[in-house]
C-alpha cells in the first residue's frame, strides 16, 4: 500500500445539472433559455504534493441542460482560516488546477480548514463554507471476483456477459480520529498494449505502450461508516466493470480512498441518487441537491456544486488475466492489415505512453 495522490476529477458539471431529473408528472414553470446557473465543483486532496482542482461552468438552459459552458478568466483562490490565500491557475477552459507543496506561507495539512473563493470576470463572487481535512483510514486490501450474467444484446438475443467486481477491506476509523469515517472511492486503471508485428521483411521493433485512464467517473462509490455495525468493512464491493480486452495481459486498478465531512457525504449521496434515476424533462424535478457554495452579495442566487477536502489513501491491485477469466485481446483477433491503427502504432491510443509506470511489475 502507498500514500499517493491522484489527479482524478470525479464529476464534470453536467452531473450537477442532472439535479433537474424527474419522477412524477406535475406542472412546472420552465425557465427561459437565457437562465444559466453557475456550476462549481472543487476539491483539495492532501498529498505530496497536494492537488487542488476546480471546475467552473454555467448550466445550459432548462431544455438543453447537457450543454454546459465553461467559465474562463475567473480568479480562483483557496483560503485557510487565517486568511492566507493561494491562487489556482486555469489549466484549460473551465478547469483550474494546481499541484501544491507546502512552503510555510500556505500549508495544506490534516486538520486544517479551507474554503473556495471564486471571482468571475464580471465581478460576481462565490464562496464556499470551510471544510476540514480529516484523517483517512488506511485500506488493507483489494480483492476481485468475477460473475457471469445472462443479458440481452442489441439484437435481443440472450448472451453471457462477464463482470469483474472489486471488494475492499478497510478499517472505518483512523487512529487519530474520534469518529468513523464517511468514505468515498475514486478509481484509475492501467493496462498494457503491445503492437502487432509488421509482416514487412525487416519489421520495426514492436512497441509496448502503457495506458492509464480514469474509470467510471459517473459512479459515485461511498459508504457511511457512522451507520456500520462493525468497525471494519470486509469484502465490500466498491466497483464493478464488464470484463473487456484491457484485462488481456496485466491490469492495475488504483483505488483512492477519501474521508469526507458529513456535509460532503450528504452531497455525494444525493448526487448518487440523482444519477441513478432515469427521467425526462416532462416529469417533476426531485428535491435539490445540497451545496455549500453561495453568492455573498446575492444569497438568493442558485449555485450548483460543492467544494470538499480530503486526505487520500492509495491502494493498488494487480489483476492477472486468469483472475478476469482470461479474456481475448483486441488487436490479436485481426490481421495486421485489418487491425485498428493503434494496433500498429500503440501511441495512437489515448493516454498511452512508452514509459512503464513505476509500480508496474
Amino acid at each position: 500500500m502507498m500514500h499517493l495522490q491522484t489527479n482524478c476529477f470525479c464529476l464534470l458539471g453536467v452531473l450537477f445539472l442532472l439535479a433537474t431529473a424527474c419522477i412524477d408528472p406535475v406542472e412546472v414553470d420552465v425557465p427561459g433559455s437565457n437562465v444559466r446557473k453557475p456550476v462549481i465543483q472543487g476539491s483539495i486532496k492532501l498529498g505530496a504534493p497536494s492537488l487542488i482542482e476546480v471546475s467552473l461552468h454555467r448550466s445550459a438552459d432548462f431544455i438543453s441542460y447537457y450543454n454546459a459552458a465553461p467559465i474562463e478568466g475567473a480568479a480562483v483562490h483557496i483560503e485557510d482560516q487565517g486568511g492566507s490565500r493561494l491562487q489556482i491557475p486555469q489549466e484549460k477552459p473551465g478547469f483550474y488546477r494546481l499541484n501544491w507543496t507546502n512552503d510555510g506561507q500556505f500549508d495544506i495539512v490534516r486538520g486544517g480548514a479551507y474554503r473556495l473563493l471564486v471571482q468571475l470576470a464580471d465581478g460576481k463572487v462565490y464562496e464556499s463554507e470551510y471544510e476540514q481535512i480529516r484523517a483517512v483510514p488506511r485500506a488493507d486490501s483489494i480483492e476481485v471476483r468475477t460473475e457471469v450474467r445472462q443479458e440481452l444484446n442489441e439484437t435481443e438475443n440472450i448472451i453471457d456477459v462477464a463482470y469483474i467486481q472489486f471488494l475492499i477491506d478497510t478499517p472505518l476509523q483512523h487512529p487519530d480520529e474520534t469518529e468513523r469515517a464517511y468514505l468515498k472511492w475514486e478509481f484509475e486503471g492501467a493496462f498494457k498494449l503491445i503492437e502487432l508485428l509488421s509482416p514487412a521483411p525487416l519489421p520495426p521493433p514492436q512497441k509496448t505502450c502503457y495506458i492509464s485512464e480514469k474509470i467510471r467517473l459517473e459512479v459515485v462509490s461511498i459508504f457511511n461508516g457512522h451507520e456500520a455495525t462493525s468497525p471494519r468493512l470486509q469484502q465490500f464491493q466498491i466497483l464493478e466493470e464488464p470484463v473487456n480486452w484491457n484485462y488481456y495481459r496485466a491490469y492495475y486498478l488504483t483505488v483512492y480512498q477519501q474521508s469526507l465531512s458529513r456535509e460532503a457525504y450528504t452531497y455525494w449521496s444525493q448526487v448518487k441518487e440523482v444519477t441513478a434515476r432515469t427521467g425526462s424533462l416532462f416529469e417533476a424535478p426531485p428535491g435539490k441537491v445540497i451545496t455549500n457554495l453561495h453568492n455573498p452579495s446575492n444569497p438568493e442566487e442558485e449555485v450548483l456544486g460543492f467544494f470538499y477536502v480530503t486526505e487520500v489513501d492509495t491502494i493498488r491491485r494487480l489483476i492477472r488475466p486468469e483472475e478476469a477469466g482470461t479474456p481475448r485481446g483486441f488487436c490479436e483477433v485481426f490481421t495486421y492489415e485489418e487491425a485498428e491503427d493503434f494496433c500498429r502504432n500503440c501511441l495512437l491510443y489515448p493516454n498511452s505512453s512508452l514509459q512503464k509506470p513505476a509500480y508496474w511489475k
